[in-house]
């Protein structure tokens, strides 16, 4: 069986953007992070064979499958790695709708995703409109506006706030403001939000269309206390009762969201009392997040190969240790 394995950063999608930048920064090393864990466990399924793209100025990797990429054909490159294999996972991010794109591209070449689906990601890539559907449906979130681009704050809002991409990654762009007074982005479509206070975690899913989701072992997202939101990495949660809360809310989270298949991650922040009342959905993701670096640590079954399980529709069988683990954003296991 072949697999397409395409992760935006390190594949060779920043040939797509104006002036083809080097890719560098969080963007890169997290990314790289990603894909290594992910085709690691890609090569240990018994009879996959997986292939992906890289970008030639990132210098080679030890593993095989992987198609050098460079300026050129870098779409025509892509259908036709997506047309001449059995399944395709992605990993893109969301701004200017790359992860919307690929899917869609994908789908079109009648390849089986492993990760959600277009019309999920349309959705989940939009923070004010994924915001607002978990609203309606009881789900506590920030309480927020998408902004017009270029335009003052609202000087009613209840400041500080964040501010942040409509359609950002990561926390690429995402700052906290202390009044009306700061400026935005230029060009940016930005999204003003409360800012909730807590343990910032993540809550992750193998989503399995109509059947049940299955649950991951939440982690602790670890930021730089400077204010810059910096991501560090992350650390798996111990305590049981913080466990259930993110659950909890990342499955009500799902609830209100469209049937997909493969992974999904929730940004969640747990609040300080015990019953849950101040835990609030910051973001969906709609692909895999760094958080896979420490979950493929500690899981006894192979994640990747539980998704390809969904994708061909079975439901499998996920279990971990009860191993703690600690990393960081480059992968690094602490």
């Amino acid at each position: 069986m072949r697999i397409f394995f395409y992760e935006f950063v390190t594949g060779g999608g920043f040939f797509e953007l104006e002036d083809a930048p080097l890719p560098e920064g969080s963007l890169l090393s997290e990314g790289h992070a990603m894909w290594s864990a992910f085709y690691e466990d890609l090569l240990r399924v018994p009879r996959v064979r997986p292939i992906s793209m890289r970008d030639w100025r990132l210098g080679p990797v030890e593993f095989e499958g992987v198609f050098v990429d460079g300026p050129g054909p870098h779409r025509e490159t892509f259908a036709r790695l997506a047309k001449t294999s059995d399944a395709a996972m992605l990993i893109a991010p969301e701004f200017d709708l790359h992860l919307y794109q690929c899917a869609h591209e994908v789908e079109r070449c009648e390849c089986r995703l492993l990760s959600p689906s277009s019309h999920f990601i349309r959705l989940a890539g939009d923070k004010t409109a994924s915001s607002e559907a978990l609203r309606i449906k009881g789900v506590r979130v920030p309480r927020g506006q998408l902004l017009e681009m270029d335009s003052p704050l609202p000087a009613d809002f209840n400041y500080p706030a964040i501010l942040k991409p409509n359609d950002g990654t990561g926390s690429l762009f995402l700052q906290i403001i202390d009044s009306h007074n700061a400026k935005q982005p230029a060009g940016i479509s930005m999204r003003l939000e409360e800012q909730i206070r807590g343990m910032p975690c993540s809550a992750s899913f193998l989503c399995c269309g109509d059947q049940e989701p299955i649950p991951l072992p939440p982690m602790e997202q670890l930021f730089s206390d400077n204010g810059a939101f910096r991501y560090h990495g992350g650390r798996r949660i111990l305590d049981e009762q913080l466990v259930t809360r993110a659950t909890r809310l990342g499955r009500s989270a799902l609830n209100a969201l469209p049937l997909t298949l493969g992974y999904v991650g929730f940004d969640i922040v747990l609040g300080d009392r015990l019953n849950g009342s101040e835990d609030h959905i910051i973001e969906v993701n709609p692909r895999l997040t760094t958080s896979y670096i420490g979950l493929c640590r500690i899981a006894t079954t192979n994640l990747a190969e539980a998704m390809l399980e969904i994708a061909f529709g079975h439901v499998p069988s996920v279990e971990f240790s009860d191993k703690s683990v600690e990393f960081l954003a480059d992968g690094t296991i602490l």
